[in-house]
């Protein structure tokens, strides 16, 4: 296995990295999460376009419900 990189050429894999690499890209499968966020984050943009703002209501989203308590904790301190 061999990582080579310099700041003018980027990076070369050989061996089985570049194999598992090689074969990461021909069978990989869409993750479902990726797909979710891709979908909310194109609804945001057309809001953005829109409206000319996105708004998003951190207690009801449930993808920053987790983060929304985190920091209300944090402030409640």
């Amino acid at each position: 296995m061999a990582v080579k990189t310099s700041p003018f050429t980027g990076w070369r894999l050989s061996g089985k990295d570049a194999e598992a690499f090689v074969r990461q890209i021909d069978e990989s499968r869409p993750n479902v999460r990726a797909q979710e966020a891709l979908s909310r984050g194109r609804a945001l943009c057309k809001q953005m376009a829109e409206k000319g703002y996105s708004s998003v209501n951190p207690k009801k989203e449930t993808m920053f419900k987790k983060a929304y308590c985190c920091v209300k904790r944090l402030i409640s301190k």
